[in-house]
Parts: C-alpha cells; structure tokens; sequence
C-alpha cells in the first residue's frame, strides 16, 4: 500500500495516505519488537519455574526411593536428569508457542500471497512446505537419537561411577582394560550420535541461508510459466516488493520459528518421557 500510494502521487499528489500507512507500519515494526521481546521473557520465565518445579519432583523422589529402585540408578543418571533434561525446559518454552501462531500466520500470508500473485503464490509455499517437512522429519530423527544419546550418557557415567566405587577390585583383579574398553565402546556410541544430532541441526541452519531466496526464485519461474501471457505489471515496483515482503513473512513464521517450535515439543516429549520413567520407579 505504501509503495502504491508513492506511485501515485505523480496523478494524485496527495500525500496523507501514504504518510499515515507508513506511521502505521512503524508502529507496527516497534510493536513488534516489544510484544516479542515479552514473549521470549514470560516464556523463559515459564521454562524456569518449570524446571524448579521438576529438579524439586526429582528430589523428593529420590529421597523417597526404596533399596530395588536405587540398585536401578546411579548417581550419573540422577545428575544427568538434573543438568541435562530439566535445562530443555527453559528453551523449548520460548518457542512452544510459535507452533499455532506460526500456522495461523501461514494461512493469513498464503491467503494475501493467493489473491495478488494467483498459482505461483502456491508453488512457492509448496517448495517452503517441502523443505519444512524435510526439517520437521530432521528434528524428529534428532529427538530419537538425542533419546539414545541421553541413554548411552547414563550408561558411562554408571560405569564410570562403577569403576571409582570398585576400583581396588579392579586393580586386584587386573580388569582394567575390560572396563576401559567397555567405556570407549559407550563413549564412541555417544560421539556417533552426537555426530548425527549436529549433521542434522546443520541442515536446519543452512535453509535458513538459501530458503528465501529460493522462494522467490521459484515463484518467479512459476509465475512465468503458469500465465499464458507474461504481464508487465508483474516486473512493476509494488507486485515485486509486496511479494518479497510476504515471502518474507512466510519465511519468519514458516522457516525461523515453526520448525524451532516442533523441535521443542519433540524435546518436551524426550524430556516428559525421562523424567516420568524416573519418577514411575518405586
């Protein structure tokens, strides 16, 4: 509308719409800012006090356990749930929300996109959709392996915790090597996951590098093939930049905060799931 009302100040000269969309797309921007700030605040804030509220769950489960339960745990395994689990809290709250405000904002822009630009506006959603799936089916596979990681995790620092508590036993014994090779082979498991876990957020990071652009490009080729006839309107400053800025928004809810929002439920599930095993234990 901005850049609509500028093109015509040569026929209207009237200046006050186009002053009045621009204050109100300042405000728009600072408010913005300000609402989203206090959203990542609260949602800290929420992730925080629930992971107070767990690391106090845990403890009085501990103190609470029976001699057959604590033969089943360790001490690694305690202090792994207390570092490790409960801190995905305090990140996966900040993006929770973003799952439905995200799907919300994608209809509104594809809506906007559909009614200037037609099927092409289509074809450049489907390529982003693509792509998301793609990151969505990559945050699953991590939560899996994260899973396993955090399984293979506690088994070292139990055999490690092992090892300090039978260590007289062992030199005695001479049944160092078979403990050290026990503990390498665990550890090289855990590095290998680790290994897929950062192949996989490296493909996250790296759409967010191309994924627009690529969008625009593939509308563009769209919207030269799909219209039988190739409009000069179509290379005009307003249909080019209105595109560009709804891609844009498209990409903030779509690319940069949705896939972080099915991560982070995908982690509260891994985290959900640990802790209630745990506190499942007699």
């Amino acid at each position: 509308w901005i850049i609509k009302e500028f093109n015509n100040l040569k026929k209207t000269g009237d200046k006050t719409f186009a002053i009045i969309y621009a204050i109100l797309l300042i405000c728009n921007m600072f408010c913005s800012v300000l609402l989203r700030n206090q959203q990542f605040y609260y949602g800290a804030l929420a992730g925080m006090r629930m992971r107070i509220a767990s690391s106090g769950l845990l403890f009085n489960k501990v103190l609470t356990l029976n001699q057959k339960s604590l033969a089943k745990t360790t001490s690694g395994q305690i202090f792994n749930l207390l570092s490790t689990d409960v801190r995905r809290f305090e990140m996966s709250f900040m993006y929770v929300h973003y799952f439905w405000i995200g799907s919300i904002h994608c209809i509104v822009v594809l809506t906007l996109m559909y009614v200037i630009a037609g099927y092409p506006a289509l074809v450049t959603v489907a390529i982003m959709f693509v792509l998301n799936i793609l990151q969505a089916l990559s945050g699953r596979f991590m939560s899996n392996i994260k899973l396993k990681m955090s399984q293979d995790t506690d088994q070292r620092v139990k055999l490690i915790s092992n090892v300090i508590s039978g260590i007289k036993a062992i030199k005695v014994y001479v049944w160092e090597s078979t403990f050290l090779k026990a503990i390498f082979e665990t550890r090289a498991r855990e590095t290998k996951r680790m290994m897929y876990v950062r192949l996989c957020q490296s493909f996250y990071h790296s759409q967010l590098m191309y994924q627009r652009d690529l969008g625009f490009l593939f509308f563009y080729i769209a919207n030269i093939y799909l219209t039988s006839s190739f409009d000069p309107q179509t290379l005009s400053s307003y249909y080019i930049y209105t595109i560009m800025g709804l891609i844009n928004a498209l990409f903030l809810s779509l690319t940069l905060f949705l896939p972080p929002s099915i991560q982070a439920i995908a982690d509260l599930n891994v985290t959900c799931e640990r802790l209630r095993n745990f506190l499942n234990l007699d």
